[in-house]
């Protein structure tokens, strides 16, 4: 898999993500409006024995959650667990479920997206809520791919965005992966799947430095690699130079967007 062009060696998996799913501190609450999978009560079919152990823990458990101590609201969880897999087992499991998101979206916040990845695939484990596979989607493209094998991030991310045009920031991604991948492509030789990606990217933009591309990279593969793109000749549009901006969200954070500035 070709490595990243350097025009995008300042994309890393590590770059931040823009508001992942929103925290909540109401043990059985559900983690955001739009998971209407998780109930946001539970109802008990029996009443269980007494059990002074397992209720203190998930008492203890309750108090961490509703202070925001999610690693904690895990531990005591799984202790029960460990002890009682049955034991107020609907309770139990939607609270672990709802630490694990939480968790998930603060290590989301701190760019630990490794740890973020696997407590994403925990809460899945538990129930299989699709907006919480968005999340844990999105984070697998960024931290196992993006960067390093363009075409799987490119696979995924497409995926996300068919499903879910307008979540987060993946149309961005899916943007700066098509036109890295492209140019990734060109540094080899291979113009006509470059013009490929470059063509695919502008179903998101048009900016004038991506049409450039394009058109070097579609007249170059049909002269069989023949010659060389205006891009690399310094030839491109009047006022236009290459950059990758950082834009803010909105939401305080930057996001990484192949861009155009102006040149006085």
């Amino acid at each position: 898999t070709p490595a990243a062009p350097s025009a995008v060696a300042n994309i890393s998996a590590t770059t931040p993500i823009a508001q992942p799913l929103a925290v909540v501190n109401t043990p059985n609450a559900a983690i955001s409006p739009t998971l209407s999978a998780v109930s946001a009560t539970t109802t008990t079919t029996a009443t269980p024995r007494p059990n002074p152990e397992l209720d203190a823990l998930l008492s203890s458990a309750q108090t961490a959650f509703r202070a925001g101590r999610w690693q904690e609201t895990i531990d005591s969880l799984l202790q029960v667990q460990q002890r009682s897999i049955t034991y107020k087992r609907q309770d139990t499991e939607q609270l672990l479920f709802n630490a694990y998101i939480n968790l998930a979206a603060e290590k989301d916040n701190e760019d630990n997206l490794e740890t973020a990845l696997a407590l994403y695939d925990k809460a899945l484990a538990l129930s299989a809520v699709p907006e919480v596979a968005s999340e844990r989607d999105l984070v697998n493209a960024i931290w196992t791919y993006y960067g390093a094998d363009w075409e799987r991030a490119i696979e995924l991310l497409a995926k996300l965005y068919g499903r879910e045009p307008g979540y987060r920031d993946v149309e961005v991604r899916l943007e700066t992966a098509l036109i890295a991948y492209g140019d990734s492509l060109g540094e080899q030789n291979e113009w006509c799947d470059a013009a490929d990606q470059y063509d695919a990217a502008t179903a998101l933009t048009s900016a004038p430095t991506l049409m450039v591309k394009r058109q070097d990279a579609r007249t170059l593969c049909e002269n069989g690699g023949v010659g060389s793109p205006a891009t690399s000749r310094g030839e491109l549009p009047v006022g236009l130079s290459h950059t990758y901006a950082v834009l803010d969200n909105g939401g305080g954070s930057g996001n990484f967007r192949y861009n155009v500035t102006g040149v006085p």
